[in-house]
């Protein structure tokens, strides 16, 4: 009766090593690309991190030349505000009709930090 369990283990034994060193190499494999993906994502991530800070970076250019900007529009708006306050009335400027004239306006902020706005002194 030993030597019939024993015939039925047999095979079963030797399969047994042959399944185990397969079960070894495909989860060899399995790291292998586990590895593989996880590289990839970390350069995609390093180039998402670049671009962010390229963006960023842009972002400060554009908001400082937007400050520059804006600090030029506010200058020309004062300086435009003196030159009306110091014209001689009846006096037109140069290719400007009457009705042109009249509607000169002078240039106020909102506020501070809100868009220029025109009212009329008409």
């Amino acid at each position: 009766m030993q030597k019939k369990e024993q015939s039925k283990l047999d095979p079963a034994l030797r399969l047994a090593p042959q399944t185990s060193e397969s079960r070894r190499e495909e989860m060899n494999k399995l790291k292998d690309s586990d590895r593989t993906e996880l590289q990839k994502a970390m350069e995609h991530n390093n180039r998402l991190d670049k671009e962010i800070l390229a963006l960023r970076s842009r972002v400060r250019s554009l908001d400082s030349e937007r400050k520059v900007f804006l600090e030029l529009v506010e200058k020309l708006k004062e300086e435009i505000c003196e030159y009306q306050k110091n014209e001689k009335p009846g006096l037109a400027l140069p290719g400007m009709d009457e009705t042109e004239e009249n509607a000169c306006c002078t240039l106020q902020l909102q506020d501070e930090k809100g868009p220029a706005r025109f009212e009329e002194e008409c």
